[in-house]
């Protein structure tokens, strides 16, 4: 665990930290929450880690960040009974950067608990708004194979980002219908949020690697629309909507 840990640092130092003065402007600012609860064995965690690597190891997602004019800014948080920032506001603009970030992303150590939505919500909240970043397009987005079951409520989570300028909270339900249904009614949220759902942890890389082109302004590699009514979001979900005009919206710094 501790050497996995030991080349995630390793890797994020190819990338560089910012500290500027001012908020730098990006075409997106997204931040990834992914559950590392118990319900999760070793090997579905490593699966789910390298989903995540692999989509941005994508040509098209790698096209996409590079001919962005600004970049884009991410981050990755764990969640179980709490939440942690594992790989801090990275600044996204070289295919090095982003595949500096893929390697430290496939090699995140984990920690376990209980399943606390809630909490990777508020973090991923926190860090967004205390960033060195600023964009009109704010992400978060949440992959999980269980609903919440400790204290917290991510119904109340989500409306607190929303409120606090997050643009939209996608969701990706990994296991059966219960875990989409959760996620649709508590945790997706914002006009034009989008939910996709994987039915394994084996069908969890197609599933992914689809969300992150999606979410970086990528290709749709499956156009064929998903229908997911979310809460905040006016009739049916759109994928095109990526494509639109961004107003800036700033804030002070950490």
């Amino acid at each position: 665990m501790h050497s996995r840990r030991t080349v995630a640092f390793a890797a994020l130092t190819l990338i560089g930290l910012t500290g500027t003065a001012e908020a730098i402007p990006v075409d997106l600012e997204l931040s990834l929450v992914i559950d590392s609860s118990g319900s999760i064995d070793d090997g579905e965690f490593s699966q789910q880690i390298d989903g995540y690597a692999q989509a941005f190891q994508q040509a098209a997602v790698i096209s996409s960040i590079v001919n962005a004019p600004n970049g884009i800014a991410v981050n990755t948080i764990l969640f179980a009974s709490n939440a942690a920032e594992v790989i801090p506001f990275q600044h996204l603009q070289t295919e090095q950067n982003i595949l500096d970030f893929a390697a430290a992303l496939a090699a995140i150590a984990r920690d376990t608990g209980g399943t606390n939505i809630a909490a990777g919500l508020n973090l991923a909240q926190e860090t967004l708004n205390t960033n060195d970043f600023t964009s009109g397009n704010v992400i978060i987005d949440v992959s999980g194979d269980g609903e919440q079951n400790t204290s917290g409520d991510p119904a109340l989570s989500r409306d607190a980002a929303l409120s606090a300028g997050v643009s939209r909270i996608n969701g990706i339900a990994i296991g059966d219908q219960d875990v989409f249904d959760f996620y649709q009614a508590n945790v997706i949220g914002g006009a034009d949020a989008f939910i996709l759902q994987a039915d394994s942890f084996a069908d969890f890389d197609a599933a992914i690697a689809r969300k992150v082109q999606l979410e970086v302004g990528a290709p749709d590699p499956d156009p064929a629309p998903t229908p997911v009514a979310a809460p905040g979001a006016l009739g049916l979900i759109g994928f095109g909507v990526f494509a639109l005009g961004w107003i800036m919206r700033r804030r002070p710094l950490a």
